[in-house]
């Protein structure tokens, strides 16, 4: 394997926007009535477009930990942040498929089938990159 090593400023905001312009943070909240900063665990998510719709991407095993959190707490929820072009939570994410026990993944859709979150990009999602997945081989 050949690796490419270029020098780039990684104190750059254009940097910091290329890490993070398809992704935000999450947190899980014991009550959505709780500030941001009240919140129990955090995560990520990642900004998906499938078929013209938007979905939110994380793992499965941050689902398991709302379920666990939810069976003290029932009106705890799952909210995401952006701060542009103002501090915004995101919250009313519906439950589309949970893959844990092979691929931990958790997919959310939102309230409607598009999201505008400016200076984010939601990944077009055409087909997986594997031709003929197997489980154990990622070529």
């Amino acid at each position: 394997m050949k690796i490419l090593r270029v020098v780039v400023p990684t104190d750059s905001a254009e940097t910091a926007h290329f890490l993070a312009c398809d992704t935000l943070p999450l947190g899980i909240k014991k009550d959505a009535q709780h500030a941001p900063h009240q919140v129990v665990a955090r995560a990520t998510c990642s900004l998906l477009e499938i078929s013209k719709k938007h979905f939110f991407v994380t793992c499965a095993h941050v689902l398991d930990k709302l379920q666990e959190i939810q069976i003290e707490h029932p009106n705890a929820q799952l909210a995401a942040y952006t701060t542009v072009p103002h501090f915004t939570e995101l919250y009313g994410f519906s439950l589309v498929d949970s893959e844990s026990k092979i691929l931990d993944v958790a997919i959310f859709r939102g309230q409607e089938d598009r999201v505008e979150l400016p200076e984010r990009s939601f990944i077009p999602y055409n087909g997986s990159y594997l031709a003929d997945p197997v489980k154990g081989r990622l070529s």
